[in-house]
C-alpha cells in the first residue's frame, strides 16, 4: 500500500511538472507564433528565420507583415512574440498580456531629398512625405521641428516659412511619390531610404535624424513577449541571445537575410527590402538588441515622455509597468 501511495505521489508530481512546463508555452498545440513588420524589424530576426529556430517548441511560425497591420496581432492576441514600435507598446501593453523584453532597433530614420539642405530650417517652404502618422518617425520629426522652433502644418501644399507634413501609411505608398518627384523630400527609415536612392539617383540622404537626437540614438522598435512566456526565463534569455547573434550576421550576410525574409512575407505585403541590399544599408538600420535592464527601461521611458509632449494620444498613460526587467 505504501509503495502504491509513493508511486501515486510521483505520478502526480510528474503531471504537475508537465502542466507547468506547458504553461510556459503559448498555445495548446505547442506552436510559437512570431510577427514582425517588414524592414529593419524583420532584418533583426533574419538569422533566426534562416535557421528555422523553434526555441524548443514543436513549430515556430514566423510572419513578416505590413507595418500598418502589426498592432492587430497584439490586439487579437495572435502573437506570442512580436516586434512593434515603442510608442505602440506603451499603448497596447497596459493590460499586462505582453511585456517588453528588449529594444531591437535604435533609430534608423533619415530625410532624403533631391535638393541639397544643411539643417531642418532648410525644409521651410517644402512638403515632406512622412510615413506612419503618430508613430516614431513622425513623432521624432515633429519633436525636432518643435525643439528648433520651426512651425509645421499637416497638408499637401507648400507654405512659405513652414514645413508641411504629408502623411502616408507606409513606405511602399510614399516611395512612388518620391521616385516620380511629386515630392522633393521624404522622411523614411532604412532600408526604405536606400531603396529610394536606387530608384532615383537624384535623391540623397540629406539629414540623419539620429544625429539630431540627443544621445545619438533612441529606442525605435521593441520586442514584446506574451506574459506567460516571460515566466520561462530560459526562453527569454535564448530569444535575446539569438537576436544578438543576428546583429553582425545580418550585416555579413545580406543576401541570405533577404531570402529568409522573402520566405515569410504574409499575403498582400509589398516588400520594402531590395534584393541588392548592402551591408552599409543594414548598418544604418541600427539593429542592436538591448535587454530591458533598469538602464534600458529608463532610456525607453525618457524617450516616451519626450515624444508624448508632441502628441499625448500617441503614447500610453501608464507605461511604467509594461516591462520585463532583467
Amino acid at each position: 500500500m505504501k509503495k502504491f501511495i509513493k508511486c501515486f505521489i510521483v505520478l502526480i508530481l510528474c503531471l504537475v511538472s508537465f502542466v507547468g512546463f506547458i504553461g510556459c508555452k503559448s498555445s495548446e498545440d505547442n506552436i510559437l507564433s512570431i510577427y514582425m513588420p517588414d524592414g529593419a524589424p524583420a532584418l533583426s530576426m533574419s538569422k533566426i528565420m534562416y535557421e528555422q529556430e523553434n526555441f524548443g517548441f514543436e513549430t515556430a511560425n514566423y510572419s513578416v507583415v505590413s507595418a500598418s497591420n502589426i498592432s492587430n496581432y497584439i490586439l487579437q492576441k495572435t502573437a506570442d512574440v512580436a516586434i512593434i514600435p515603442v510608442n505602440m507598446a506603451s499603448k497596447l501593453l497596459a493590460s499586462g498580456e505582453y511585456k517588453v523584453v528588449a529594444t531591437a532597433t535604435n533609430g534608423n530614420i533619415f530625410v532624403a531629398g533631391n535638393k541639397d539642405i544643411v539643417n531642418l530650417s532648410d525644409l521651410k517652404g517644402e512638403v515632406v512625405g512622412v510615413i506612419g502618422q503618430g508613430n516614431v518617425p513622425d513623432l521624432n520629426f515633429r519633436y525636432l521641428l518643435s525643439e528648433a522652433g520651426i512651425q509645421y502644418e499637416i497638408g499637401e501644399t507648400a507654405i512659405d516659412g513652414k514645413v508641411v507634413i504629408r502623411y502616408y501609411s507606409e513606405a511602399s505608398n510614399l516611395l512612388p511619390m518620391l521616385k516620380n518627384e511629386v515630392l522633393n523630400f521624404g522622411l523614411l527609415p532604412e532600408p526604405a531610404v536606400s531603396k529610394l536612392l536606387s530608384l532615383n539617383n537624384k535623391f540623397n540622404i540629406e539629414l540623419d535624424i539620429q544625429k539630431l537626437w540627443q544621445g545619438g540614438s533612441y529606442p525605435q522598435a521593441v520586442v514584446v513577449v506574451r506574459n506567460t512566456l516571460c515566466n520561462n526565463s530560459k526562453f527569454i534569455d535564448n530569444l535575446c541571445l539569438k537576436m544578438q547573434e543576428n546583429e553582425s550576421w545580418v550585416i555579413e550576410n545580406p543576401a541570405i537575410a533577404i531570402d529568409a525574409i522573402n520566405a515569410h512575407y504574409t499575403e498582400g505585403v509589398v516588400p520594402s527590402l531590395s534584393n541588392t541590399l548592402s551591408s552599409k544599408t543594414i548598418e544604418r538600420c541600427n539593429i542592436k538588441i538591448r535587454k530591458t535592464t533598469s538602464e534600458e527601461i529608463n532610456r525607453i521611458t525618457d524617450y516616451l515622455s519626450a515624444i508624448k509632449t508632441i502628441e499625448s494620444s500617441a503614447v500610453g498613460n501608464n507605461f511604467d509597468n509594461i516591462f520585463w526587467e532583467f
